[in-house]
């Protein structure tokens, strides 16, 4: 009885594609059989076996695996897991403890997964998917490592379906009690606001249609930054309902809903955006890939 592969099929079944190797004349259109089976080999973590084949022509070695998105990974059967806890207000720690490994695999995890969720969403723009008409954009202030050294969020969403067209991070200057320790301590005067919302724009450029709508709130500068881009985009703004159930405002039609729904379930679903929280956030790095995580989450990108 044959080994059977990753995918719980016949190990005869699979028939290498090219070969791995690219400048082996049979990476790109390689001419019969090409190769030939060399055995078998074990995963360390549940001795399953694999069939290995090699190249005629250059001798590479490789398996089934080598052409996954997985390859290589020592604990893949962990993405899935590792995706959906990220995305469920679970710190990377607890992730890690309560799937019973080391944080360094959440923090790979996340870093790959990240990557994958930022590919597969550039393809989604490239092919026409997420085309719209009619945008909501805003920002979101968070911070790295302390709150003397924030950043901003900016966001672009679909407004018809809530699907996150684009996200970008940016540092913002330090203001209030914090100034002086953010400048003198940290050295964080760049203010990158007007930088970060140009690039979001530039990244959802081909998924917005001429003449599209943009919704924001009545931020000075938001015209500005947006007919740099559109030119012939149009405007409308609306006064920010921020802290409204604080005053005791009565319930009212939000216009800009998407975007605001879209950032009360980014400070629920991320840790490290909660209001009052342990989590910080290391690196800006760290928080865009977890953020891509939540655009795969939201767009429904298989990513694991």
């Amino acid at each position: 009885m044959s080994p059977r592969g990753l995918d719980g099929n016949t190990a005869m079944k699979f028939v290498p594609p090219h070969c791995p190797n690219e400048v082996c004349p049979n990476w790109g259109e390689p001419k019969g059989v090409f190769y030939a089976k060399k055995g078998y080999f074990r995963l360390r973590r549940n001795s399953q076996p694999i069939p290995r084949y090699r190249c005629k022509l250059c001798g590479t070695y490789f398996s089934p695996r080598t052409f996954k998105e997985t390859a290589w990974q020592h604990r893949p059967e962990l993405n899935r897991s590792v995706y959906h806890l990220l995305v469920s207000g679970v710190s990377q720690r607890r992730a890690a403890k309560i799937l019973g490994c080391h944080k360094r695999t959440v923090d790979r995890k996340l870093r790959e997964l990240g990557e994958r969720a930022k590919a597969m969403h550039a393809e989604a723009l490239e092919s026409g998917e997420m085309n719209t008409t009619c945008v909501q954009i805003d920002q979101l202030e968070s911070f790295e490592h302390t709150r003397a050294k924030p950043v901003t969020i900016a966001i672009a969403v679909r407004k018809k379906t809530g699907q996150i067209l684009g996200v970008r991070v940016g540092r913002v200057s330090t203001s209030g009690k914090l100034a002086t320790l953010g400048r003198e301590v940290y050295g964080w005067v760049v203010d990158e606001q007007e930088k970060t919302v140009k690039g979001l724009l530039l990244d959802i450029k081909s998924a917005v249609a001429s003449g599209a709508t943009f919704i924001s709130d009545k931020a000075k500068r938001y015209p500005g930054w947006i007919r740099e881009v559109f030119p012939d985009a149009q405007l409308e703004r609306h006064k920010s309902r921020a802290g409204a159930w604080k005053r005791g405002a009565p319930k009212e039609f939000d216009p800009m809903f998407r975007v605001n729904n879209t950032f009360a379930k980014l400070r629920n679903d991320l840790g490290r955006l909660a209001r009052k929280t342990w989590v910080t956030t290391k690196s800006r790095a760290a928080l865009e890939r977890h953020l891509w995580l939540y655009v795969a989450w939201t767009n429904n990108y298989p990513i694991a």
